[in-house]
């Protein structure tokens, strides 16, 4: 499986001026997010892994503090 939202860093997004292309993240600065399905539906949607890339250190580990913050609300990543 490949990088979520293509490799770009979402918490960089965040920062970014409205006309600024994104920023790549480095596989040095990647984090595992495992999104479950918290629905109250009997029927539950298998656990995946998403890898996400962050440019540094700093922004890797501010998502970490609160990735559903900065991941996309509504998947497709």
């Amino acid at each position: 499986m490949g990088t979520a939202i293509q490799g770009y860093d979402a918490v960089e997004y965040f920062s970014l001026a409205a006309t600024a292309d994104g920023v790549k993240g480095d596989l040095a600065f990647s984090y595992n997010l495992t999104a479950t399905d918290g629905s109250s539906f009997p029927q539950k949607l298998t656990p995946t892994n998403y890898t996400f890339l962050f440019k540094d250190e700093a922004n890797r580990d501010t998502f970490a503090a609160d990735p559903w913050r900065y991941a996309p609300k509504w998947g497709g990543f």
